[in-house]
């Protein structure tokens, strides 16, 4: 059992479950200082969220990955000269102030060479099957005709504490990641340019699928939410809106659409982007019909809820570290999980030295 029966008896309570509706949002983000945390209440953590990670030991470079169900995916390299290679993944539980240095990949975390590049990588933790298991997922690109396809996965597993590098065995040999990705019932699923599917593989790279998305899926994205995958197209016949789809049949495959808001209403008083050169959504709420968006001019948090059909501003955001070449905006949505997660050897501040 993940936890234990008074614990269970709370979270099966329905009046519980209604409070988690008033809980503030979470989301861990790039700045050009670091690791930022920010709350729909305003900045800092939670009591008994240690969202400074303050328990790891000194780094030069902490980079954040991913987040997944209440876990952190990090590359961090030394802040002193050791024989390790220049960079490793951390996975940790700022909840319980847990982490645990990871085994080194075939190919070193965030390698670039121009030919052959590491530096996208996704965590998958599904604590309704296990509260100490996790995976990671490193993505090995390959440089053609100066784009980069998916050529590999390696994935690493903490219940084997070993990583198993896995050719690519999708129906298409030229995959193009979009970089939004999400991990969800044993998959991680990626987007991809013009193929208009969405990539899956599990978590031991024995299975590969796809699964064609609505309309061109040009810069789609894909996530997940109440139980069922999500889909936001934003380039729908009326150009400047979203429309966002979930995925009810997955049997057949068939998406539903659930709702479609224009960028004039998302976005208010604020000066309208264009949705074409950027998809602004970077979460679902995990139990309502509420997402997030990113207002890159007016720099904003900006909440959406598909019900009420109302945006809030949900706070300023002037310090977020926006890369021009990624499509994806950098930020995590968080929900903390205060059981005992870590699996696999515990590293210690030795990790970190000679």
């Amino acid at each position: 059992m993940c936890v234990s029966k008074s614990w269970h008896a709370l979270i099966s309570d329905p009046d519980y479950l209604d409070s988690m509706f008033t809980w503030p949002s979470l989301f861990f983000l790039r700045r050009h200082d670091g690791i930022g945390f920010v709350t729909s209440e305003g900045d800092g953590g939670l009591p008994l969220v240690d969202s400074a990670l303050s328990f790891l030991p000194a780094a030069s470079t902490i980079t954040l990955l991913d987040s997944c169900n209440g876990l952190l995916l990090l590359r961090c390299s030394p802040a002193v000269a050791t024989r390790r290679p220049a960079a490793f993944y951390v996975v940790c539980n700022p909840s319980t102030q847990e982490w645990a240095a990871l085994p080194q990949p075939s190919v070193e975390p965030g390698f670039d060479n121009n030919d052959i590049k590491a530096c996208t990588a996704a965590l998958g933790f599904d604590p309704s099957i296990s509260c100490s298991r996790f995976h990671v997922f490193q993505i090995e690109e390959e440089e053609r005709m100066y784009n980069y396809f998916v050529r590999a996965v390696e994935i690493y597993s903490s219940e084997t504490g070993t990583w198993a590098r896995k050719e690519t065995r999708w129906p298409y040999y030229w995959v193009y990641m979009t970089g939004h990705k999400t991990y969800f019932n044993g998959f991680l699923h990626l987007t991809v340019w013009e193929l208009g599917v969405i990539a899956m593989v599990d978590t031991k790279g024995q299975a590969w699928r796809t699964i064609a998305v609505p309309s061109n899926g040009f810069r789609g994205s894909v996530s997940h939410s109440q139980g069922h995958l999500v889909y936001v197209d934003v380039r729908a016949k009326q150009i400047d809106a979203l429309a966002i789809y979930v995925l009810e049949d997955h049997s057949r495959d068939r998406w539903t659409l659930k709702h479609k808001v224009k960028s004039a209403v998302l976005f208010q008083l604020g000066k309208l982007p264009s949705l074409v050169d950027h998809n602004p959504v970077i979460a679902f709420h995990p139990t309502c019909d509420v997402f997030f968006l990113y207002d890159e001019k007016g720099r904003r948090l900006v909440s959406y809820d598909m019900r009420e059909k109302r945006a809030h501003v949900v706070r300023s955001l002037e310090d977020v570290a926006l890369v021009d070449v990624e499509e994806v905006y950098p930020f995590f949505f968080y929900v903390p999980f205060y059981s005992v997660t870590i699996d696999g050897q515990m590293f210690t501040l030795d990790v970190y030295q000679n």
